[in-house]
């Protein structure tokens, strides 16, 4: 109770802070199943907009804005 009192007052915790340092394989592994993830998308995105048809094109952006 006296530590969830401290912290109420003053915002910390008492006691040396202690910040991990960052490591880049988090953010290596979520660029990386993005792109697993995300490229079947942007395949379909390409596709729509190759294909050149005003209406399919119209429907897409319709479904992305709603």
């Amino acid at each position: 109770d006296a530590l969830q009192e401290m912290y109420n007052q003053k915002g910390v915790f008492p006691g040396e802070q202690f910040k991990p340092a960052r490591r880049p394989w988090t953010l290596l592994n979520f660029l990386s199943w993005a792109t697993v993830l995300l490229s079947p998308l942007f395949s379909f995105v390409l596709g729509v907009f190759a294909s050149g048809s005003p209406l399919l094109i119209l429907t897409f952006l319709g479904f992305v804005g709603a």
